[in-house]
């Protein structure tokens, strides 16, 4: 269970998912599951199991996991909304430590996620030390790369918001 799915089942969104979002290391052939939609992302199997828990008969991403990899797809989270809410629910209770390590290990991708957290993070006062070094030559980002709007810069980290600071902290309720 993955992305959006898993934001869901940590208690991160205030809304139920309906479509159920799973990694996989190769396509599936149903579309449902229990009478759900299904969602099926392919994954590497050298990074399909990092940042990830067994529950019960299948695997779960762990909080840090969860918002990482929504971070590294907001498309599957459904908005950038979506990912603030989520990371102002679980900052508190994730590693920073262990979303770095997970970067590392999905390289630009995963630079860029950790950039979008760290952002999003620090313009909204959420309790997560995310640091990521951001040299003069790295190119600047966009915090929801399917929206091209330029509504404020995080500078210090290069990434591009389409929306104000202050939509999320309303979105947050901070």
């Amino acid at each position: 269970i993955a992305y959006r799915s898993a934001l869901s089942d940590l208690g991160l969104l205030a809304h139920p998912v309906r479509t159920v979002f799973v990694a996989c290391e190769q396509q599936v052939k149903f579309s449902k599951v229990s009478g759900r939609p299904l969602r099926v992302v392919i994954e590497r199997p050298q990074t399909i199991h990092l940042g990830a828990e067994v529950v019960e008969r299948s695997w779960r991403s762990t909080v840090e996991r969860a918002l990482f990899e929504c971070a590294m797809r907001v498309d599957l989270v459904v908005g950038i909304e979506h990912l603030a809410e989520a990371l102002a629910k679980g900052a508190r209770n994730a590693d920073a430590r262990r979303m770095a390590t997970l970067a590392k290990s999905f390289g630009g991708r995963g630079s860029a996620a950790v950039r979008r957290l760290a952002s999003l993070a620090h313009a909204l006062d959420l309790p997560l030390a995310l640091n990521p070094e951001v040299g003069k030559s790295q190119s600047m980002i966009r915090l929801d790369p399917c929206d091209r709007r330029d509504v404020w810069v995080d500078s210090a980290l290069k990434v591009a918001w389409s929306v104000s600071v202050e939509e999320l902290r309303a979105v947050i309720g901070n």
